[in-house]
């Protein structure tokens, strides 16, 4: 990077956390409003594990990328090595969302365990409001006709009904998050050695899976999902759902 390249990037940099600044301005209101729906049909325990989860997306990821804006950054060094440490830092806590988010749904169903992945977390929460829609393909589901063995994935040719369009931000949350957890591993070390090559990120050139521009845009997805979830569930009580 030149002296006009870092001036040029600072300048992006900071016209992207102003983007997201303008998408959580415009969503906060209307996710207000549904976890106030939400908080009235589950109970406080259950709430809880939602309400930590939106305040680590708002108070926790959101504000510290905002609070990134206009940071001193002078130099290539100064640029890359705050890149590289607030990438990771911000998607190893990203699964974190999640993690509470669809625990709150499926605490007392069949589809949870705490430590579960979660992508299976997000499945489970499709599978159960599927369930709650239809309680009686649910409590006799359907058979292979060759086997006669249960098909448990009888809820799949169902899951469009959900109306979700952003639910695969979840897989690309974990998928970077193992990625800047396992950057340094042996493994990863010598399958780069054999390959002769490094995961260099292509904006700035560090050792990285990402930026914050990735970042920015992964947290917009997560805002949308979030709001579906949350509009999911009430959907589903609506339809005479009953957890």
């Amino acid at each position: 990077m030149s002296s006009n390249d870092v001036s040029d990037y600072l300048q992006a940099r900071n016209f992207s956390i102003e983007s997201l600044s303008y998408v959580w301005n415009k969503s906060k209101p209307q996710l207000e409003v549904l976890l106030a729906e939400n908080e009235k049909l589950l109970d406080s325990s259950s709430f809880a594990y939602i309400k930590n989860a939106y305040d680590l997306l708002s108070d926790g990821i959101i504000q510290s990328i905002l609070e990134e804006k206009d940071r001193t950054l002078k130099t290539i060094d100064t640029i890359k090595q705050r890149e590289q440490n607030f990438f990771k830092q911000i998607a190893s806590a990203l699964p974190d969302i999640f993690n509470d988010l669809f625990y709150a749904y499926l605490e007392n169903s069949r589809y949870t365990q705490r430590d579960e992945h979660i992508s299976k977390l997000a499945m489970g929460f499709a599978k159960y409001n599927v369930d709650l829609r239809y309680p009686s393909i649910a409590s006799n589901p359907p058979k292979f006709k060759d086997t006669g063995d249960i098909n448990y994935n009888w809820q799949l040719g169902k899951m469009d009904e959900l109306l979700e369009c952003y639910s695969g931000v979840v897989s690309l949350v974990q998928s970077v998050r193992n990625s800047v957890s396992h950057i340094k591993d042996t493994g990863t070390r010598n399958m780069l050695k054999k390959l002769n090559r490094e995961i260099t990120e292509p904006v700035n050139s560090t050792n990285s899976s990402g930026n914050i521009f990735v970042l920015i845009s992964i947290v917009i997805v997560i805002i949308h999902e979030f709001r579906e979830v949350l509009q999911t569930w009430l959907d589903t009580i609506k339809l005479g759902g009953t957890p």
